[in-house]
């Protein structure tokens, strides 16, 4: 089967909009790992909390089959609008974010003590941090047919965990990091208006 290579671009491009974010909370985990807090609690938790934000803009797919393709066009306002709006707000401080979503003793209470505290923890900070995901794959899966989509996902798999390596070899690296936690916010916004542009022309125009 031939992949589209504008698909593979577009499928690059969503997920570095919707995930460079997490590059620098990767960042912040793995900096925190002992010898109860290990890299495979991280990618483990990654990839649940990554998989539970595929399974919440799934609807966006099957929406493609409800709503004509013009009406799925105009969904592409949303990345637009995420873009726009991060131009304005691109000073704001990622440490402030992090510091928020700090190791918090609440998953080892109630049902979550049943389950290992830290791949939880990574988990939730996924899915908490994923608002902006679900606005953008929405209308991305709902332009793609289910082989397109298939594709797109598995792209986002790779990702995932390529961003687990290099996250990890990053710590070990302390100025690049530094510079992708500096800049991040700077290059996101760009990604957004770009990809808004696909979905609008793969319905009006490609």
């Amino acid at each position: 089967m031939s992949v589209d290579p504008r698909l593979v671009l577009v499928s690059i491009a969503a997920f570095l909009a919707t995930n460079m974010d997490c590059l620098v909370v990767l960042l912040f985990f793995y900096c925190r790992i002992n010898n109860e807090f290990r890299p495979k609690h991280i990618v483990l938790g990654e990839y649940l909390g990554f998989s539970i934000l595929i399974l919440l803009s799934l609807p966006g797919f099957l929406g493609g089959y409800l709503i004509s393709k013009s009406w799925i066009g105009l969904l592409g306002l949303m990345p637009l609008f995420l873009g726009l709006k991060g131009l304005v707000e691109s000073n704001v401080d990622i440490d402030e974010e992090l510091n928020t979503k700090a190791v918090s003793p609440f998953f080892r209470r109630g049902i979550f003590r049943y389950f290992n505290p830290y791949i939880l923890e990574v988990m939730f900070v996924q899915i908490g941090n994923g608002g902006d995901n679900v606005a953008t794959y929405i209308p991305l899966f709902a332009s793609l047919k289910l082989n397109e989509l298939l594709v797109v996902i598995a792209i986002f798999y790779f990702l995932v965990g390529l961003f687990c390596v290099l996250a990890y070899y990053l710590t070990r690296v302390p100025k690049v990091a530094y510079l992708i936690e500096r800049y991040v916010n700077r290059i996101v916004p760009y990604l957004y208006i770009a990809l808004g542009v696909y979905i609008i022309g793969n319905s009006y125009f490609w």
